[in-house]
């Protein structure tokens, strides 16, 4: 008898402070939030102290949303290392491009990012120094939207105007060792000015179109010029595969007819693509017709280019690229550029490329062999 009762009691003991029903109010933090934590580094909620002199409530069917940070900021930098050699023009080791970036956001419509960077890694100036290459804000006028929702981006200041998928991101977001030479020779790059960015279908199709100086990052507008971009995409994903196409337009007017300081460029782009991100693999092409004048000459190159990366285990992959311009409008002759070689994931902030290049470009012709490592922080 004894023994029964002590089992009673012990029993009424436990359920007395074990409720099966638990008392944590779930909480979720909105998907939109920036700077998110990975769940399993970010502290758990502490539970409700349980109390026998008050009602245990039941579990809450309804996330508690919590308020939204005012605003945020993030760093990342970016190093390229490398060597080259053979019949490399530059040879030995080099830092080829480093940048250092801040971003963040203001509210819930506004984000913004100041990056400093080596201006030769998109232009074919070989300076070294550190500039701003990127100083800009952009204002979402519907930026907590799903997939399929229209959403509008108006975006000013320094920065590179859309018009190419292997062009206008930073290296940190491209699988390529560095842009193309004929892109860095005909295309736009980075300006100061303002670009309207509609999403008619968000990750599905953008437009975009915006107004420039012209001038890039080296020099003020002192003779009344002015660019101008018209880009379109439209992604079409099939399963995990995405297949992309588009074009990329630009148009620049210098000083007036018969100046000495006259300038007019045009560059009509089109491209085409697809990524298998699962697999590491995407292949891109592009091909392109542009018409440069000035006060001495006038020229018309065409040309295209092809990119491949081709994931063959978890952490090996090939990466291909050829590219030709008829002419070039700052060397005599044409470019063209053929690298093949392995590319190595040591892990997803770090990667290796390895390649075999033949570059042409005014007249001069190299064979060289060069190993390139990226880090991002």
């Amino acid at each position: 008898m004894t023994f029964l009762f002590f089992v009673f009691f012990s029993m009424a003991q436990a359920a007395e402070v074990s409720p099966t029903d638990s008392s944590v109010t779930t909480t979720t933090i909105p998907e939109s939030a920036p700077l998110q934590q990975d769940e399993a580094s970010s502290p758990k909620p502490m539970p409700q102290a349980l109390s026998g002199s008050e009602p245990i409530a039941a579990e809450s069917k309804t996330p508690v949303e919590l308020p939204r940070p005012t605003n945020s900021l993030g760093f990342n930098v970016r190093i390229d290392a490398a060597y080259s050699g053979g019949g490399a023009v530059y040879q030995g080791f080099s830092i080829p491009s480093v940048r250092l970036s801040g971003f963040g956001e203001i509210g819930k419509n506004l984000n913004y990012r100041l990056s400093l960077g080596q201006t030769r890694e998109f232009s074919t100036a070989s300076l070294a120094q550190v500039l701003p290459v990127e100083a800009f804000v952009v204002l979402s006028l519907n930026p907590n939207i799903a997939e399929t929702k229209t959403n509008l981006r108006l975006k000013a200041g320094l920065f590179s105007p859309s018009f190419n998928p292997i062009w206008t991101p930073d290296l940190s977001y491209i699988n390529v060792p560095d842009f193309n030479e004929t892109h860095r020779a005909l295309f736009l790059g980075r300006e100061a000015g303002a670009e309207a960015i509609f999403e008619p279908f968000k990750n599905y199709l953008e437009l975009a179109v915006g107004a420039f100086n012209g001038t890039g990052v080296f020099a003020q507008n002192t003779n009344n010029a002015n660019a101008f971009t018209a880009y379109l995409r439209l992604n079409i994903p099939l399963q995990s595969w995405t297949v992309f196409l588009g074009t990329g337009n630009y148009f620049l007017t210098q000083a007036s007819v018969g100046s000495v300081n006259y300038k007019s460029t045009r560059v009509n782009d089109v491209f085409f693509g697809v990524e298998i991100p699962d697999r590491n693999t995407q292949f891109y092409l592009d091909g392109f017709t542009s018409d440069f004048e000035d006060s001495v000459k006038n020229i018309k190159p065409v040309g295209a280019s092809a990119v491949l990366n081709l994931g063959i285990t978890q952490w090996l992959g090939l990466f291909g690229r050829y590219e030709y311009s008829s002419q070039s409008p700052i060397l005599s002759g044409c470019i063209r550029q053929f690298q093949v070689g392995p590319e190595i994931y040591f892990d997803p902030s770090v990667k290796s490329f390895i390649n075999y290049t033949e570059l042409e470009t005014g007249g001069t012709k190299e064979r060289s062999l060069s190993v390139r490592l990226r880090v991002n922080i």
